[in-house]
């Protein structure tokens, strides 16, 4: 079989922790990447998923192979890219779906460099934390965080973030920390309706994931918007590690419950795949890849 598409069945299977997700992420049958990662530990005479009913998990060596691994498929793509848009223009107008608060922190920062460096190009950005179905709407490429539920997409992961529960030094101080996430009942609550569990929030108990619902004090539509309310000392919210990053190196926010909290998510480029060639599509994505695995 060819080596590089055993690498990339058993990358997928790796990052998504299931043959499901990674045979939907691949537009391939469970039973291929099956046979696929099985062939590739035959080839190199080791184990490098432990496998259960309900995930997949990186052996040691696994770990340390999907490292290198994951170098020589980004060194293969780039290869073949530059290869392919040798005499390919990159210009006209690039329509940019990426989520409200991580396209104004992470997207829009490291796009001026990009536009320096094309200058026929334009860029249109549409930033929203409402799904946008990119094969039905007019924009070429998206950013997106989380599981992905479009199999269709050609997807490109650039990075993880996790989420992250904080409260202010001020807050704690007079409220107490949580110890366990059922400690959470008796804390105010600052809900972030845009996040799909809104008021079921996700943690990791003796191993096993569980689901604890809040009482909202405040709700907000706007993880930039809760942040504020717990900078000025009102309660507990969750977020994305990197909205609260500098608040948390500062001390002005505080982490808790960090060991209880959920596997990071990834972070994916997706377009369709008749953008595969676009060569706007294809500087954008290497261009962000870049520079956010730089910034996270």
């Amino acid at each position: 079989m060819d080596r590089i598409e055993l690498m990339q069945a058993f990358r997928a299977v790796a990052e998504e922790g299931s043959f499901v997700a990674a045979a939907e992420r691949l537009e391939r049958s469970n039973k291929q990447l099956s046979k696929q990662v099985a062939a590739l530990e035959s080839e190199l005479g080791v184990t490098l998923l432990h496998r259960t009913t309900r995930r997949v998990q990186l052996t040691e060596i696994g770990r340390a192979f999907l490292e290198q691994c994951s170098v020589i498929l980004e060194q293969q793509s780039q290869l073949w890219s530059a290869v392919q848009s040798e005499n390919q223009e990159v210009r006209g107008l690039l329509r940019i779906s990426a989520p409200l608060s991580f396209g104004e922190l992470k997207i829009a920062p490291v796009l001026p460099s990009l536009l320096a460096k094309y200058p026929k190009l334009k860029i249109q950005m549409d930033l929203t934390d409402q799904y946008v179905d990119l094969v039905a709407s007019a924009n070429d490429v998206a950013v997106r965080i989380g599981s992905l539920e479009d199999s269709s997409l050609i997807a490109r992961r650039i990075g993880e973030t996790g989420l992250v529960l904080v409260a202010s030094p001020q807050y704690l101080k007079e409220n107490g920390t949580p110890k366990l996430p059922e400690d959470l009942r008796t804390h105010s609550a600052i809900v972030d309706r845009n996040y799909r569990g809104r008021f079921q929030w996700p943690f990791v108990v003796n191993g096993k994931a569980t689901k604890m619902r809040v009482d909202a004090r405040i709700e907000v539509n706007s993880p930039g918007a809760a942040k504020q309310f717990a900078l000025s000392h009102c309660g507990v919210t969750l977020c994305p590690s990197y909205m609260v990053e500098a608040e948390i190196k500062s001390g002005e926010l505080v982490s808790v419950l960090s060991n209880n909290m959920p596997d990071p998510m990834g972070i994916y480029i997706v377009y369709p795949s008749n953008k595969h060639l676009a060569p706007n599509v294809r500087a954008f994505s290497d261009h962000v890849a870049q520079r956010v695995r730089e910034s996270i």
